[in-house]
């Protein structure tokens, strides 16, 4: 004996509507993983570029003390305005604040002059440097010990 069966059109429309479900359910899945990959990116990118930010305007600084330290005259202690890095159309820095702090004496230091006493005087100054491009600035605060041997007595 043999038994055949029909299938009914109910039984085909219930499976077809459990598929559509499942697929909705995979894109969302598949759209959650795509946007949380998007924004993890994003975020290394500002991060690196923070980074590339805050070196150029340590670079900018670091010449920025280097032109103070060479050019220091305790005669004349205005402020550097803002400087563009010469080479650089990003990059500058700014010096100010170069105040004395104090001083120290050395009576009779054994020098190669023969004994002359030395006076030490002590500055600080606070270099920033920029990076105008992606807005990063960095400070640096700078001692200065300017000395110069004094004959002795006065």
């Amino acid at each position: 004996m043999c038994v055949a069966y029909k299938r009914s059109g109910k039984e085909r429309n219930s499976q077809a509507g459990f598929v559509l479900v499942v697929t909705i359910l995979a894109v969302m899945i598949l759209m959650a993983v795509g946007v949380y990959a998007l924004t993890t990116s994003s975020q290394d990118i500002r991060a690196a570029a923070r980074s590339v930010s805050e070196a150029n305007a340590l670079a900018a600084a670091e010449a920025g003390a280097h032109t103070l330290c060479s050019s220091f005259n305790p005669n004349n202690l205005a402020d550097i305005p803002k400087t563009a890095i010469q080479g650089s159309a990003n990059s500058s820095y700014r010096v100010v604040g170069q105040n004395p702090i104090g001083s120290a004496i050395c009576v009779g230091c054994n020098l190669s002059e023969g004994g002359t006493d030395m006076k030490w005087d002590i500055y600080e100054a606070q270099v920033t440097g920029f990076d105008n491009m992606l807005d990063g600035q960095v400070p640096l605060k700078i001692g200065i010990v300017y000395a110069l041997p004094t004959p002795k007595g006065t």
